[in-house]
């Protein structure tokens, strides 16, 4: 399945990201299980220590690499508008999707 932001997208089924006309985007496996995370928990803060054990596992925490990776998916996400990795500093991390925000309003 497509996600549905924007122009460029996110395969879930093939855990790939495609940018304009397609090119695929490559992202370390550790990115793409970090996006598959903030996206299945969208426009909901994380802790850094959800995230990281997500991630990494429990014993395995790496906060540089993390940080490396935010980085790489915000520029991937830059293409898509108004999606992105959103710092909330000393909490956490949460992906934005303007369009779900949408559909979670108009659903209250």
């Amino acid at each position: 399945m497509k996600e549905p932001v924007g122009t460029p997208y996110y395969d879930r089924e093939k855990n790939q990201f495609f940018g304009a006309y397609g090119r695929q985007r490559k992202v370390a496996p550790e990115a793409r299980k970090l996006y598959s995370y903030l996206y299945d928990n969208a426009n909901t803060l994380k802790t850094m220590g959800e995230i990281m054990d997500f991630v990494f596992g429990e014993d395995n925490h790496n906060i540089g690499k993390l940080y490396v990776y935010i980085s790489r998916l915000n520029k991937i996400l830059s293409q898509h508008y108004g999606t992105r990795i959103q710092n909330k500093r000393n909490r956490g991390y949460k992906l934005i999707i303007p369009a779900m925000e949408l559909v979670n309003a108009v659903g209250r």
